[in-house]
């Protein structure tokens, strides 16, 4: 049962918490979040693995709404002393942010502002929401110990997400790709899968005595990530699959045998797939096929497009980018494939970018890309650290969520989500835990330039 939790400021040089953490994180400056808002914080999370519900009439997300709550209690509840102790934090949130800003203000200033309208100011807008999200995710996973509590909260609503993927294979045989999924659409469950199926494996290296039920879970994910039929996440789960083995390995080499059921689980999925109906199979064969056939599959053809789209917007106009949510509105001359030719251009350019890195490149050019760049090195290397000093005393709950991090940062190659809650979420939880373990990792002084508490 989740307690008060009472959040912790200390700074950087007073000693280690327990090494267990168990109970409330007090500090000089420490007040309590209440048993609502902790709650709150869990479905807010994942909802973000699960988001089914949106807010009736209002065309809002539900975690948008429960955000608000959140935010009322953390900024409106006490003494707001405690943002100088996450400067570092805000300053890259901030910089970034701006730099969406200035794309837009460079375009009007110096470039062509007949693309700029209403709905990219609301786009800026949106990245401000963005940006809180990360921001209350950092807080909140640094000054209390709902880490496990954060991983569980993400089974499960993987583990749900998986189950309405599976409804639509028995009940409407939606079985692979471009067969219409009714509740998410086929990309949004490749990366919900991505991100946080590793997740699922957490339980299966730590000491729990259910690890045939995690097992069970891992297998009904995994199955319903092959029916889902999206490539991308195919391969950002097996990778995920190896680097979290590859981690643990780093952290235990003397608990490699803990790795079984990870060897072993993948063994009985090919199984199953063998015995499974053959309509089933002969879909997904043929989706696997389409690797060997990429110059002609016409999906990966049109990224191949986008991303050449989105590095001629850069090359136009490097500094500001054609404007913050200007991609589809941006006109370029594609080259295009053979098997693309029968495709207008202008067709060509109204579709999504899917590639959210050459769509922020192409949009805010160097402003709005060297803050974002900042950021990810920084939870790329730091993180590192931080998950390494957790799995070595034996809390996992960071292995998943830094592995669900990376693989997502890999799908987000093939697909625009940066534009997302979850994905900013995901961000949030990793400096979270960042700044949460620092306390216990020897070599604070690397950390201190960067983010001072």
């Amino acid at each position: 049962m989740v307690g008060q939790y009472k959040v912790n400021h200390t700074s950087w040089g007073n000693p280690p918490l327990s090494r267990k953490r168990q109970g409330t994180l007090t500090g000089e400056q420490g007040r309590t979040l209440s048993k609502a808002t902790i709650y709150l914080f869990l479905i807010f999370v994942a909802y973000t693995a699960c988001p089914i519900i949106d807010v009736p009439g209002l065309d809002l997300s539900l975690s948008a709404l429960i955000l608000l709550f959140i935010a009322i209690e953390i900024f409106l509840g006490g003494s707001l002393d405690w943002l100088a102790g996450y400067s570092g934090w805000i300053m890259l949130a901030g910089l970034f942010w701006l730099g969406i800003l200035m794309s837009l203000v460079g375009n009007i200033l110096f470039g062509d502002q007949t693309n700029i309208d209403v709905d990219n100011w609301k786009y800026v807008i949106r990245f401000a929401y963005w940006m809180l999200a990360f921001l209350i995710t950092i807080y909140v996973v640094s000054t209390t110990n709902l880490g496990p509590k954060i991983v569980q909260a993400l089974i499960w609503a993987i583990l749900l997400t998986s189950l309405f993927r599976w409804g639509e294979v028995i009940f409407f045989n939606k079985v692979g790709a471009w067969v219409g999924t009714i509740t998410m659409t086929q990309n949004t469950y490749g990366i919900l899968f991505s991100t946080y199926t590793p997740c699922i494996l957490v339980p299966l290296v730590s000491s729990n005595r259910k690890k045939w039920l995690a097992a069970l879970a891992a297998l009904l994910v995994w199955g319903a990530v092959v029916i889902n039929g999206s490539r991308g996440s195919w391969i950002s789960v097996s990778l995920g699959i190896c680097l979290f083995m590859g981690m643990y390995a780093v952290a235990h080499p003397a608990r490699i045998y803990r790795l079984v059921p990870l060897l072993l689980l993948p063994l009985v999925l090919g199984g199953a797939l063998l015995l499974a109906p053959q309509v089933y199979t002969e879909k997904v064969a043929e989706r696997f096929d389409t690797f060997q056939q990429l110059d002609q599959d016409k999906s990966f053809q049109t990224r191949q497009l986008m991303i050449q789209k989105g590095w001629k917007m850069f090359l136009d106009s490097p500094v500001f980018g054609a404007g913050a949510g200007n991609f589809r509105k941006e006109m370029v001359r594609l080259e295009l494939s053979q098997v693309m030719r029968h495709v207008s251009q202008a067709r060509l350019n109204r579709k999504s970018a899917h590639n959210s890195y050459l769509a922020l490149l192409g949009e805010t050019g160097l402003v709005g890309c060297l803050p974002f760049a900042m950021l990810i090195l920084t939870l790329v290397i730091k993180g590192y650290q931080a998950v390494l000093a957790l799995a070595r005393r034996e809390e996992f709950w960071g292995l998943g969520i830094y592995v669900g991090f990376l693989m997502m940062s890999l799908h987000l190659w093939a697909l625009s989500g940066l534009t997302g809650t979850g994905t900013w979420v995901m961000y949030g939880l990793v400096a979270g835990m960042i700044v949460s373990t620092s306390r216990d990792i020897g070599n604070n002084a690397t950390l201190k330039p960067y983010f001072r508490r």
